[in-house]
């Protein structure tokens, strides 16, 4: 997207980037029935920040953050 002169987004779903080629989804299915978001502009310095966000069918909610954990928010 940067090369072509495209603005990036913040976040992009999961299924997005698998639409366009990024990933492929048997490299993700672990996440199948997950509503994925990966943010891409973070605060690097925050090592609490989310680079991830997903939501199960059951409104269970988890984010990865940049120090490398996962946190359960329900």
């Amino acid at each position: 997207m940067a090369a072509n002169n495209l603005i990036l987004p913040q976040s992009v779903t999961m299924q997005a980037l698998i639409a366009k080629g990024f990933l492929k989804h048997k490299d993700v299915s672990a996440w199948d029935g997950w509503n994925v978001t990966v943010l891409i502009t973070t605060n690097e310095i925050d090592q609490k920040t989310a680079l991830m966000n997903a939501q199960d069918r059951d409104g269970n909610r988890v984010a990865l953050l940049a120090d490398g954990s996962v946190q359960f928010l329900n």
